[in-house]
């Protein structure tokens, strides 16, 4: 026999306050565990204009900006550990359509690409008959100069705990997401340019080149930058206190607002003209 069991509402409403505190004492160790996760200082590779072609590949493939950044990271690493070997890239066109393809299956789509899609593309782009062996002769070579070693996570994803983390705290009803995308594209199309007028800004004195090396060491300092940006490009910015936001930050990341803004400044200059 079921016996009815009634529950008084102030235990439910108790109840759906520990699930919400749950949750949002799970971001907040997402959001810790991503600024214990830094990267060694790396300079950007690639001009602006290579930068372009790889979004131009991954428009051709249909690809999202996910893959487009990992792209962008895959390609720097191979570069380099290209370089330290002291070994030629003898196809960069190959290479490059070859590391899209091979970003595109670390990150699982449905909808699949087969090597056919990489020779096609290549003969558009070339008018040049390329074969099969090659690209998958390609692949081996990547992925060998690489040890096998792809990126896991990139800045998009960290930007996405951090866009969860702010947006359950200020209850945003809107979405931010599609224009943090946007930003953190052109972040990446316009890198190679910030990073060194950035660069030029904090190389007053030893110490001043040191925190910008932490700074591009952190995980948090572009992606918080993005959110940031964003927010300040819409109406958002009357409605949410980005000074609590940033202080917020502050005490998490380590990171001073003031370093942040001058990064968000830059950015604000590259939407203005994208």
């Amino acid at each position: 026999m079921l016996v009815p069991v009634f529950v008084p509402m102030h235990a439910i409403h108790h109840s759906k306050m520990y699930l919400k505190s749950e949750e949002s004492d799970l971001l907040l160790h997402w959001f810790i565990e991503i600024g214990k996760k830094g990267v060694a200082y790396k300079e950007p590779v690639l001009g602006a204009k290579t930068v372009r072609f790889f979004k131009q590949i991954c428009e051709a493939f249909e690809q999202n900006t996910h893959v487009f950044v990992m792209t962008i990271e895959v390609a720097e690493e191979y570069i380099r550990a290209k370089k330290l070997k002291k070994q030629k890239i003898n196809d960069p066109l190959l290479a490059a359509v070859t590391i899209t393809f091979i970003c595109h299956k670390c990150e699982g789509a449905r909808e699949s690409l087969k090597v056919k899609h990489v020779v096609d593309l290549l003969f558009h782009f070339t008018h040049k008959c390329y074969n099969p062996t090659q690209v998958t002769a390609m692949e081996g070579d990547i992925l060998v100069t690489l040890n096998g070693k792809l990126p896991i996570t990139t800045a998009l994803d960290d930007m996405d705990v951090i866009i969860e983390k702010y947006v359950k705290e200020t209850r945003l009803k809107a979405n931010v997401r599609p224009l943090c995308l946007k930003i953190l594209e052109c972040a990446y199309m316009e890198r190679n340019n910030w990073f060194e007028e950035l660069k030029i800004i904090y190389s007053q004195n030893k110490e001043c080149v040191v925190v910008f090396r932490h700074l591009v060491s952190s995980k948090f300092y572009v992606p918080v930058s993005i959110l940031i940006t964003a927010i300040e490009l819409t109406h958002y910015r009357h409605i949410l206190d980005v000074d609590t936001i940033l202080a917020d930050v502050t005490k998490h990341t380590k990171i001073h607002q003031d370093h942040l803004r001058i990064l968000v400044a830059k950015m604000i200059e590259i939407m203005s003209y994208t």
